[in-house]
Parts: C-alpha cells; structure tokens; sequence
C-alpha cells in the first residue's frame, strides 16, 4: 500500500493552535497515513496539552524550523512546498494542506482519488482564480501568465518524482526566500504579498518543464476536483459573514454531516475545549458550527 504523509508549514502564533484539530481529523480519517507539521517556533503547553489527547502516534510535529527566515506575509505557505526530500523518506507521496483544514475520510480515499487524477503528472493541483483578489500594485494584468496561480491549500506531490523534476529550482527558491531576493521573473520580494505561495508553486511547475493546470479550478487535464474532497476549511469562517451561496458550493453537504457527527466526539470536543482559550480560534469554530447547524435540517 503507497504510504501518504499529510504535511503542513505553521507559525507559532495562533495558528498552532489549529494543529491539534488537523492531527486529530487526519489521524482518526486515515490512521495508517502519516502527519507531519513543521512549526516555525516551539509549541505552547496548552498545544502540547491538547496534542496528548490524539491517541494516534503516526503523527509528528517538528518545532523550531525556519527559524531565520524573514516574517513575511506568505513565508510559511510558500515554505510548506520547499521542505527538504529528505523529511518524507518512506512515504511515496505527500499531501500538502492549510493547517486550518478539518480532514474527514472518503472512499475512494483521498489518496485513491487524486492519484488516479494525477496519471503521468508528479503532482496534483488546480489553477486558481484569474482575477481576484486584484492587486494591481502586484499585477496589472490579474492572475495569469507568470503570475498564474496554482491552489496551494490541496497539492499532492508524487515522492521520488516529485523532487527528481524540481530540485533545482525548489532550492533556488528556498534560497531566495531566506534573502529577500526577487526571482528575476518580476522585482518583488518573496512572500511579501498573500498569493506569492501559489505563484511560486505555478513557477517551480513551470520552469521544472512540468505541465500546468489552465482552467480555473480544474487539475492539467481539465477535471475538477470533487468538493467532497476539499473537507472543511476553517479559513472560511474568518469573518463574521461569508457568503451562503459560496459556502454552499464548496462545502458538500456530506461534509457538514461528517462535521455534525465528529462534533460529538469526545476527544474532538476535549480537543476544541483547549484550543478555544484563544479568543480567535473560538470565533472560528463557534462560526463553523453555526453554519453546519444551520444546514441540518436538509440534510
């Protein structure tokens, strides 16, 4: 059986406090897959308190890393996709997610479904948006030609293929972003605005001679990818107000049961107890369950 790690890139500020949630999600979907996180700082007890409850051990958090790499807007999303072959050994592939993603199982099985989408490719991933958010002091033309993006937040990459195709220009790029220095393809600093992760990631593809998704969110072959597999971003509950009509598009109704459900498990609510003495995860996740409750009854 091909062995997946699940893999993320996190700061040390609140954002940790997603990481219980993540590895218990993932763990309790797929406990023969493998986790690993990679934390810009060290853990806070109350991280460590909530992490003793996963009763999983295929998981791993490895503290202090990047550590002298300049804070920038998108540093540790852009970080995620440069992570050194060595840390995968005995996986044969890795699934690169937000850390703020609460992962559910499927069949076919994550792995299963990208996989067989993937065909030829060392990766898997979809193009994003053409033209939002504007940043017309990034580009004036939108997301398109070098500033095309691939969606960073569900990337597959194929080991060893995955780093035999980019190696050279994954470590140009992890050299640039310790630096400060601009790729030559225009003059701004790595990481400094929000989608650089995702323009870098079109970018390795690109000048790797791999092939690149050309339709908004399709994959290189034109498919979508099922919204069932997209599971719940708690990035999308934010704000306050987030648009139903959107939500309803990206978030499957199965997937709102499965959330309903895992909302009465023990550990999950022992778990969320923790994390929720930080006021910003508490709105998020009190946000999510008002959705999810709002959509039960037609489930």
């Amino acid at each position: 059986m091909a062995k997946l790690c699940f893999s993320s890139v996190v700061t040390a500020n609140h954002f940790q406090y997603y990481i219980p949630l993540f590895v218990y999600s993932t763990c309790k979907a797929y406990p023969d897959d493998g986790v690993q996180i990679f934390l810009t700082g060290k853990l806070k007890q109350s991280t460590k308190d909530a992490l003793k409850l996963v009763p999983h051990n295929n998981w791993e958090v490895k503290e202090k890393w990047f550590t002298d790499y300049p804070n920038q807007p998108s540093m540790c999303n852009s970080l995620r996709f440069l992570i050194p072959r060595k840390e995968y050994d005995g996986f044969d592939y890795i699934f690169v997610r937000d850390i703020d993603f609460v992962m559910f199982r499927s069949e076919p099985t994550h792995l299963d479904y990208l996989v067989k989408r993937m065909k030829n490719s060392p990766y898997y991933g979809v193009r994003g948006p053409y033209n939002y958010p504007r940043r017309p002091k990034i580009n004036y033309i939108g997301w398109k030609q070098d500033y095309t993006r691939i969606a960073g937040g569900t990337f597959l990459m194929k080991n060893p293929d995955w780093f035999n195709a980019t190696d050279r220009v994954t470590k140009a790029y992890l050299k640039r972003l310790k630096y400060g220095e601009a790729d030559g393809i225009d003059a701004h600093s790595p990481a400094s605005y929000r989608e650089y992760d995702e323009v870098m990631l079109y970018r390795i593809c690109k000048h790797s001679g791999l092939k690149t998704p050309r339709i908004k969110n399709k994959d290189v072959y034109g498919h979508h990818i099922s919204n069932v597999y997209r599971d719940v971003h708690l990035g999308d509950f934010n704000k306050a107000h987030r648009g139903m009509s959107k939500l309803k598009r990206v978030l499957a109704d199965k997937t709102v049961k499965k959330y309903l459900e895992l909302e009465e498990d023990s550990v999950w609510q022992a778990i969320k107890e923790i994390v929720s003495k930080n006021g910003k995860i508490a709105k998020v996740l009190r946000r999510a369950r008002m959705h999810m409750d709002s959509r039960s009854s037609s489930l």
